[in-house]
């Protein structure tokens, strides 16, 4: 195989594929990517752990058509460390791959294309209708909640990313058990719903891939997949098949409690992310308290070395409120939704709180985010 790429055309879609190859498993092979390159100037990239395969398409000059298997992190480390808007030559033969760009050459071994895994995701087209969603919508969406998804993998049906599109309207959920983020934005066109747990890594990868997509993606279901489609690249994903939490049942509760208040995102965040700083290591721990009479939120945090304390002024308060949250999922709750202001709702004080945009800021279309955070016992 031998062919002429432009760096930066090139460096996106090998991203793509080579963020789902993963070294230290048990095949080596595994942390490569397959390289493709035919007679129609295009070289197909793709990458896989056997549960998701990124597939990616680049424009090429190929010189002579073939294929190779080259080790995912040491070609894209190589490939972003090369000068920017300038041709790489890639020539494979008796086992190494060399790049040329310049006056620097780089040689790296490959590993034989036929101990590349066999597709594992057979491109069955009888499948059920794929709904469309603006690209980079998918990607928001997933984006603002995949961080929050369990740690623990034996937890399988929370260690995913949950994601329903319907009728006008898509939903992406995460939960650690302790907090939930849920983020919404529109469909394009959806025949039927659809709902599907992606593992954190597909999420990622489907994030990776349509971030700077302008087009559309489509989502369906195959026999035993979810592919998500957008422009020249692919995701196929094996889901979780564990049923997933009643989201929308912990959401509604959380809307039923009355507005606390409201408050100025930016001015809330910096005083938290101050506060936070005096919190115990042991079990950190923030206090709210909300003065509807002064219109005031009193936030304290106590450690060893000292106490913080921080006043905000908030509009529109009830109360009186009295609530501790641990600091790192408040902070993150409050980032997660992009408003001016924001709206919480208190119930009572082991209740969890719902913290989103303020409704009256929040244009239609838009996609927007919430976050339900489950208090501390002090």
């Amino acid at each position: 195989m031998r062919i002429e790429v432009q760096r930066d055309t090139f460096l996106a879609p090998l991203h793509s594929a080579a963020c789902v190859a993963e070294e230290g498993l048990t095949l080596e092979v595994l942390g490569n990517i397959h390289l493709e390159a035919g007679t129609d100037n295009q070289v197909t990239l793709k990458g896989t752990d056997m549960q998701i395969e990124a597939t990616a398409i680049a424009n090429a000059t190929v010189l002579r058509k073939g294929t190779a298997t080259i080790n995912a992190r040491k070609l894209a480390g190589i490939i972003s460390a090369l000068v920017p808007n300038e041709p790489i030559a890639i020539a494979v033969q008796h086992g190494h791959a060399t790049l040329v760009q310049g006056a620097s050459r780089y040689k790296v071994k490959t590993i034989a294309t036929t101990e590349y895994p066999a597709d594992q995701f057979q491109k069955d087209e009888s499948t059920n209708p794929a709904v469309r969603i603006p690209a980079r919508t998918l990607a928001w969406i997933l984006e603002h909640v995949v961080d929050v998804a369990c740690k623990d993998l034996s937890k399988s049906e929370i260690a995913s990313v949950h994601l329903e599109i319907g009728s006008g309207r898509c939903v992406a959920v995460a939960t650690d058990g302790s907090r939930m983020h849920v983020a919404y934005g529109e469909t394009l066109e959806a025949a039927e719903s659809l709902a599907i747990n992606l593992p954190v890594k597909a999420a990622r990868t489907v994030i990776s891939s349509l971030s700077k997509q302008d087009g559309e993606a489509s989502v369906a279901q195959r026999k035993n997949y979810t592919l998500v489609c957008a422009g020249a690249q692919e995701v196929a994903v094996m889901p979780v098949a564990k049923t997933y939490p009643k989201w929308n049942d912990i959401l509604g509760k959380a809307r039923e409690q009355p507005v606390a208040c409201t408050i100025d995102r930016a001015e809330f965040l910096d005083a938290l992310r101050r506060a936070a700083v005096l919190t115990s290591d042991k079990r950190p721990s923030l206090r709210l308290k909300i003065n509807a009479d002064r219109e005031e939120l009193t936030i304290t945090g106590k450690a060893e070395a000292g106490q913080a304390t921080e006043k905000v002024i908030v509009h529109d308060a009830k109360g009186p409120h009295d609530i501790s949250f641990n600091p790192k999922y408040l902070v993150e709750a409050v980032e997660a939704i992009d408003s001016k202001r924001i709206e919480i709702r208190m119930g009572a004080s082991d209740a969890a709180i719902l913290v989103r945009a303020d409704q009256e800021e929040t244009p239609p279309g838009r996609p927007k985010s919430a976050a339900v955070v489950m208090p501390m016992r002090t």
